[in-house]
């Protein structure tokens, strides 16, 4: 994913979308957000913001799907690590401080059934929370 920065131009206030898919900068003011940041503001749809905030709700749904967790870390950028059996890591790279930062969380797919245990939304809401992402 690449990284860069976006920075306030118009009325709106953020870097705009051109039709071929690049940003328009404006490069007298600070940034506002980072190219990740962004990314994943206008790549998460509905249904993933719902789950975003599901996951950070108060009590633990009993209910969440995981395969919509994996959608939700998919959406932000997190590369999917197929390992043995059940077990699913996800991977997202940052650029913070001049300085590529790893953030890694490992699962196991709830089975036979397809809801997520309270525990694997607690770790989900951890992993979120170290990558400073919150609804």
């Amino acid at each position: 994913m690449a990284v860069g920065h976006i920075w306030p131009s118009g009325s709106a206030g953020l870097g705009r979308k051109t039709r071929g898919g690049t940003w328009r900068f404006s490069r007298e003011s600070k940034p506002l957000l980072t190219w990740s940041l962004a990314v994943l503001v206008s790549e998460m749809n509905s249904r993933q913001r719902k789950t975003l905030e599901a996951v950070f709700s108060t009590p633990i749904p009993k209910s969440l799907e995981w395969n919509r967790i994996e959608s939700l870390f998919r959406s932000i950028g997190c590369e999917t690590i197929e390992r043995g059996g059940s077990r699913v890591s996800f991977k997202y790279r940052e650029f913070k401080d001049a300085e590529w930062i790893e953030h890694r969380a490992d699962f196991h797919r709830p089975h036979p059934g397809k809801e997520a245990f309270p525990y694997q939304i607690e770790d989900a809401r951890k992993f979120l929370t170290d990558m400073g992402i919150l609804p």
